[in-house]
């Protein structure tokens, strides 16, 4: 009996000592695991809106304002160049073309090319010599008779303030009131025709370079 009493004591002492060691004995941490991080945060570069391209505006261009035109009446006074000779001259917008008087015609050749050589009255009895290249003929319609075809040049007419440069045809007009009939290639966009004023002009200033 004694034995088994000392045998028991002797259990219990091992059994306490084993359980004291494992209480000491360090515990092998389970390996850590990450914490969970927060999601990075992700810039986004917000879309670009397309832009809306303004509509150019395709309005009507405004209408050109027509310059102001100067008046002239039924009859007035041009001067002629080359030969500074002052005309009296009857405005009609029915005719297409400048006429004007001349006699005594006479083509001829220089530097290859044909001429004409007129003369046109100057007023006072006297008449002027004018030479110029000789352009072609037109041919003339005519009431109550046979078109007829005319030599034509180029020539400036003063009337006014207006200074043109144009193609004048020839002809012999002596039996007419006035020697220089001024048509719708002079007056076109340039002037008016009030056929109730007469030499609303007056006599066009001398230019001050004349070319022969």
């Amino acid at each position: 009996m004694e034995f088994r009493k000392i045998s028991s004591v002797i259990t219990a002492a091992v059994l306490a000592l084993s359980l004291a060691a494992c209480e000491s004995m360090p515990t092998t941490p389970k390996d850590e695991q990450p914490s969970p991080q927060p999601p990075e945060e992700q810039t986004t570069t917000p879309a670009e809106q397309p832009t809306t391209a303004k509509e150019e505006c395709k309005c009507p261009a405004p209408a050109k304002v027509p310059k102001r035109m100067d008046v002239v009446g039924e009859n007035e006074y041009v001067r002629i160049i080359p030969g500074d000779v002052v005309m009296k001259a009857r405005i009609d917008t029915g005719a297409t073309s400048t006429s004007m008087t001349a006699i005594d015609l006479q083509e001829f050749e220089r530097d290859g090319k044909t001429w004409l050589r007129f003369y046109v009255p100057d007023g006072d009895g006297n008449r002027v010599e004018i030479t110029r290249p000789l352009l072609g003929r037109v041919s003339i319609k005519r009431h109550g008779a046979q078109s007829v075809k005319r030599p034509v040049v180029m020539m400036t007419l003063i009337l006014g303030n207006q200074e043109q440069t144009l193609k004048v045809n020839l002809t012999d007009r002596s039996k007419y009131e006035y020697p220089l009939l001024i048509g719708r290639n002079f007056l076109q966009g340039m002037l008016m025709v009030d056929v109730s004023k007469k030499y609303h002009q007056g006599i066009p200033a001398r230019p001050k370079t004349i070319n022969k």
